[in-house]
C-alpha cells in the first residue's frame, strides 16, 4: 500500500469513527433581521477566522443573509458587531460550530434592542441571548 492509500484509508476510517454529520463539511445559512423597531437602522459587520464580509447597513425590518460551508474541523466561527442609533457596539456568535452545527442549517438572528434570538426551522423553540453588558 502506498502513502496516498494509506491516507485515504486513514481519511474513510476518520469519517467512519467521526460520524457523517460530524466530519463532513456543511452548507450553512445566516440571516440577520433588523427587528430594533422604532426605525432604527442597524449597522453591522461579520467575520471569521477567514473572512471579512464587510460593513451592511441594514433598514428597519429588513434581512441579510450570507452562505458558507462549515470546516472540516467543525471550527467555524462567524462573529458580527452590531450598532444602532443611541446604543453601544454589540457584538454576538452567530455562528459557532460547537453550538450550532446540529441546530440549524439555516440560522435566522432576529436582532433586537435587548439582544438577539436565534429562530431556526430546525428547533422548535425561540432561543434568545441578551447582549452582554458593556465594558
Amino acid at each position: 500500500m502506498n502513502v496516498s492509500q494509506l491516507a485515504f484509508v486513514l481519511l474513510l476510517s476518520f469519517v467512519a469513527v467521526s460520524g457523517v454529520s460530524g466530519a463532513v463539511p456543511l452548507e450553512k445559512d445566516v440571516i440577520i433581521r433588523n427587528d430594533l423597531g422604532g426605525g432604527r437602522v442597524l449597522g453591522l459587520h461579520c467575520v471569521s477566522a477567514d473572512d471579512d464580509l464587510g460593513f451592511r447597513v441594514l433598514p428597519p425590518n429588513e434581512e441579510w443573509d450570507f452562505r458558507f460551508r462549515t470546516s472540516f474541523f467543525l471550527n467555524t466561527l462567524f462573529h458580527c458587531g452590531f450598532v444602532w442609533a443611541g446604543s453601544q457596539r454589540q457584538s454576538f456568535a452567530v455562528y459557532d460550530d460547537r453550538k450550532y452545527h446540529g441546530v440549524c442549517t439555516q440560522c435566522l438572528w432576529s436582532i433586537q434592542t435587548n439582544g438577539t434570538c436565534l429562530i431556526s426551522s430546525s428547533i422548535t423553540q425561540v432561543d434568545c441571548y441578551p447582549w452582554a453588558p458593556a465594558w
